[in-house]
């Protein structure tokens, strides 16, 4: 099995940073010539008798500057690789400075990547509402939308047609919660048809997509109207969520990017280093969910979720999920990329790239003074100009 896109994406840079060493250590300031920068006596004094620490290690000039600290270990090849619950792994053998621009290097081709699939993606889609012969078929028109939704949102949540469980309940993981979504067709959301034509995976997905991209015209024209891109990202939950779309984006995003290290790092048969995910909720909860839910009953034996990850992923389609998670990525930047709204600019965040545990290492690297971080907390807007696509 190989990681998704591995001919594109350096997963090898995330791989190096959860690499464990259990021999004893020393924790030395490091300069910018990547040396223990030995100037404190406290620090003379630790690798004093220490014959592992050779004088070609250390740097004792003054002017070098120092930029962080770094784990010297007694045997360096006493290495193995652990997967932590964080994506901030503190236990790695190497400086959080490294662990940084091995995060750094790594969004930068992402980002490239999820920007050169969301311009083929919306370039296609443009083509396809340019050609004169092309029409959305009768699913799309204003007498029957409302319950061609209805349906889409009921295949989201895994509903059949008489709005019942298709899963026995102990088989369900939340009962309480798709009966809330019975009574209302979906969970507090009011953008829940939203995200089910996003993560269709059927043979209408591109007609749905340009379905959406109609009522953004339509929005664009009278703001009374069609559909505001804006007020769907800045949509927030009532619980600890906050916005719902970055949530169930953050989410999937830490998944993806888990898994696939794990794939590339060679460990993916290995229970024990799955182990650490099992403290990562994808469960629908609260006021929304966590993970499209129709993913994970396809994707997942539900009746044993909670129990180690390798144990309830089905793995023979996980390349499947990886592939699905990516373009619900790339889909979403496609619509944000037309819409052009430059009022989720101002919110100050990506949902594309903002990973709660990659912005411990933010701050490092600014501190650093290490240029090109900005871009991954701040917004993909720096890449949302409509420049070479043909509308």
């Amino acid at each position: 099995m190989k990681s998704h896109l591995s001919h594109i994406l350096p997963w090898e840079l995330l791989v190096k940073n959860y690499y464990v060493n259990n021999s004893d250590c020393l924790i030395l300031p490091v300069c910018k010539c990547n040396k223990m920068h030995i100037i404190k006596k406290s620090n003379e004094i630790k690798i004093q008798n220490r014959k592992y620490i050779k004088d070609e290690q250390l740097c004792r000039d003054v002017n070098c500057n120092e930029i962080g600290e770094k784990k010297f270990y007694k045997n360096e090849n006493k290495i193995k690789f652990v997967m932590n619950s964080s994506l901030d792994n503190n236990l790695s053998n190497i400086s959080k400075y490294d662990r940084a621009l091995n995060v750094k290097n790594f969004l930068k081709i992402y980002s490239e990547t999820l920007n050169t699939f969301a311009n083929d993606y919306l370039q296609k889609l443009l083509n396809i509402k340019k050609n004169k012969k092309f029409k959305l078929n009768d699913n799309y028109k204003k007498e029957n939308i409302e319950e061609y939704l209805i349906n889409k949102i009921k295949e989201y949540y895994v509903l059949d047609k008489d709005t019942e469980c298709k899963y026995k309940k102990e088989n369900c993981n939340s009962p309480r919660i798709h009966k809330q979504r019975l009574d209302t067709y979906g969970s507090v959301s009011q953008y829940e048809f939203v995200y089910a034509l996003i993560s269709s995976d059927n043979d209408d997905n591109d007609n749905d997509i340009i379905y959406l991209l109609d009522e953004i015209d339509k929005f664009k024209k009278d703001s009374n109207t069609g559909l505001s891109i804006y007020d769907v990202v800045s949509e927030s939950g009532t619980q600890c969520y906050g916005r719902y779309a970055n949530h169930i984006m953050e989410i999937m995003n830490t998944f993806y990017i888990k898994v696939n290290t794990i794939i590339a790092s060679g460990n993916f048969c290995d229970k024990k280093v799955w182990e650490k995910l099992n403290r990562m909720s994808i469960c629908l909860s609260g006021d929304f969910h966590d993970f499209v839910p129709k993913w994970l009953h396809e994707h997942f034996y539900m009746d044993k979720l909670n129990t180690n990850f390798l144990d309830y992923i089905r793995t023979e389609n996980l390349n499947e999920l990886l592939k699905k998670i990516f373009k619900y990525n790339y889909v979403w930047l496609a619509l944000h990329k037309y819409a052009n709204d430059k009022r989720i600019k101002s919110m100050g965040y990506s949902i594309f790239l903002n990973i709660t545990d990659f912005n411990y290492y933010y701050e490092d690297l600014q501190k650093n003074n290490e240029n090109g971080c900005n871009e991954f907390i701040q917004s993909d807007y720096d890449d949302f100009d409509n420049d070479g696509l043909d509308y």
